[in-house]
């Protein structure tokens, strides 16, 4: 079956391949190149904090609404920092260092659009000649600076907003065009707005392919408009959302159909992973010098967590030391238990547990556990734990003095395998998933609250 980023290519192949074609246009951002979230202002925050940590100088709202303030839509980024600076209050010599520092920005995180990448190589490979028309405030020389370093080549010429002082959504840019000698029914122009890229060069005579952003992709075929709108406001995880859609649609872009196990990966994991790692990296309260010696992270869901914690850690000074720790709501629960049988009542136990499955988690001597179960009958062992409990503990009263013998020796060894792992702190910080805090207050009760 064919996939849906996979129609959009023979769809815009077929157009392509045929003979009236000479020359394919590309919109550039967000057709082939990309940036790391969910939308463009983000990224803008993300610069103008940088300003601000930097240089003591707040411009975000000013850089936010450049545009509309300058009411120039042709403007060039050094006339939008010229624009700031005065509204601001700094130079004009700093005003050219953040309009530099701002394209320097753009083109370390800005990417390859893998669809975007496979119809301009395939555009090529016909011998079609390609361009590039753009709205945008940076320099054509810059979008071929930026066009290269994410491997685009061979780009016959840029056409740019505010170096002809004409935008797409007018036709005013596509008409640069036809004054320049192309053909209007010989250009197929692709582009992810449907006024700018498609209506427009349509109006002009051009055939014209819309190609909609990944964002809207990850709409539209992941059911991802509630997700989008959850993390629209947060620009922290704007950006490693925004990453992680990019990254699985250019890895379906490999692909012919849907892997689930990879959606769930790159959507779910991935940015979650380093959303808590970078929150425990960051988080004075957790890294504050003295406090803790060092970070636990809890088995089974704390796997991954300190490996991604593991993987950030040497980008940041003076981190706590991530320890792996073995523990579970019924490991810990031998600390507070002062007999076996109180396991019978325990709360944690599932509903359906029988007597079987309830010896074969709770008695750690397999010599034991295998000696119970084969001397109680069929019936016995399905007995429901939590329905007939009082039952349950007569059974096993044959057994009373090997199983406190028994849960004795795992009391004192859980006791020494944490003070071991926790050794002489007074304060232990752990990472988990849990819901309701169970291990922490099996710990603390088992330590008498002196950690």
């Amino acid at each position: 079956m064919m996939s849906f980023m996979e129609k959009y290519f023979e769809e815009v192949k077929r157009i392509i391949d045929q003979d009236a074609i000479k020359t394919v246009s590309f919109d550039l951002f967000d057709t082939l190149l990309v940036r790391p979230a969910i939308s463009r202002d983000d990224m803008l925050h993300l610069f103008s904090h940088r300003i601000e940590s930097e240089y003591n100088i707040n411009v975000e709202e000013e850089r936010l609404f450049a545009l509309q303030r300058i009411d120039n839509p042709y403007a060039t980024i050094e006339e939008i920092w010229i624009n700031i600076a005065n509204r601001v209050g700094f130079s004009a010599v700093l005003a050219n260092l953040f309009a530099q520092q701002e394209f320097e920005f753009e083109r370390r995180f800005v990417s390859q659009r893998g669809l975007g990448k496979r119809i301009f190589d395939y555009a090529a490979s016909k011998g079609k000649k390609i361009i590039a028309v753009s709205d945008m405030h940076f320099s054509s020389a810059q979008l071929m600076n930026l066009l290269c370093k994410c491997g685009y080549n061979n780009v016959f010429n840029i056409y740019v907003s505010c170096e002809y002082n004409a935008v797409k959504r007018t036709g005013a840019l596509f008409k640069v065009l036809i004054d320049q000698g192309y053909i209007p029914d010989e250009i197929l122009h692709i582009g992810d707005s449907r006024k700018a890229d498609y209506d427009a060069p349509r109006a002009m005579g051009m055939q014209a392919f819309y190609l909609p952003r990944n964002t809207v992709l990850f709409k539209d075929y992941f059911d991802g408009a509630d997700l989008l709108r959850t993390i629209r406001t947060n620009v922290y995880e704007s950006v490693i959302y925004g990453f992680a859609i990019n990254h699985l649609l250019n890895r379906m872009e490999r692909k012919s159909s849907h892997f689930t196990l990879i959606e769930y990966a790159h959507l779910i994991i991935f940015p979650m992973l380093l959303h808590v790692s970078l929150f425990l990296l960051n988080e004075s309260g957790i890294q504050e010098l003295g406090k803790y010696q060092g970070l636990y992270f809890a088995s089974r869901d704390g796997y991954l967590t300190k490996r991604a914690y593991d993987i950030l850690g040497p980008l940041f000074d003076n981190r706590l030391k991530s320890y792996y720790l073995l523990t579970s709501r019924a490991a810990c629960r031998f600390l507070i238990e002062d007999s076996f049988f109180e396991r019978l009542n325990a709360r944690f136990l599932p509903i359906g547990c029988t007597l079987e499955e309830f010896i074969d988690a709770t008695v750690t001597d397999t010599f034991l556990r295998n000696k119970i179960i084969s001397e109680l009958d069929e019936h016995d062992l399905e007995i429901l734990v939590c329905k007939e409990p009082q039952q349950c503990i007569e059974l096993l009263k044959n057994y009373a003095d090997e199983l406190e013998a028994s849960h004795k020796q795992s009391k004192q060894a859980a006791f020494l395998y944490y003070s071991d792992m926790f050794e002489n702190a007074t304060s232990v910080i752990i990472a988990d998933c849990g819901f309701c805090g169970t291990i922490s207050a099996y710990l603390t009760r088992a330590f008498h609250g002196n950690i």
